[in-house]
């Protein structure tokens, strides 16, 4: 949720997103659609749907005074999945010249990647 968000506003947000998609669901056999935007539109979609189903899991296991922090590990995993197929995606964009040195963002991605290593060994 966007900060001061407030429930009934991402609850219209998500009414128009879910409208929104099924257009799109109608719209895609009949498109001539770039494969590599395709496979971004879906990974996205997943990532919306397992989010959507840790936070349904965290509301429901709060509703029967379980321990809803079992969810957070779920989260992780799922961070871990996104992240492994964004790097896969990267390489292959550097492989085909999509994206360089000069890419507006790059040395912020490098410095977090190094920042990643460096505490992936120390672990």
């Amino acid at each position: 949720m966007a900060t001061g968000e407030s429930p009934s506003k991402l609850t219209e947000r998500l009414h128009q997103a879910t409208a929104e998609l099924r257009d799109l669901a109608q719209a895609l056999p009949a498109g001539d659609i770039d494969g590599r935007v395709l496979v971004e539109f879906r990974e996205a979609v997943n990532h919306v749907r397992q989010t959507a189903w840790a936070v349904q899991q965290w509301i429901q296991l709060k509703q029967e005074h379980a321990d809803p922090f079992s969810v957070i590990s779920m989260l992780a995993v799922e961070r871990v999945r996104v992240a492994v197929l964004l790097m896969k995606t990267l390489t292959l964009d550097f492989d085909s010249s999509d994206v360089s040195m000069a890419t507006e963002g790059i040395g912020d991605l490098h410095n977090a990647a190094k920042g990643f290593i460096e505490r992936f060994h120390r672990a």
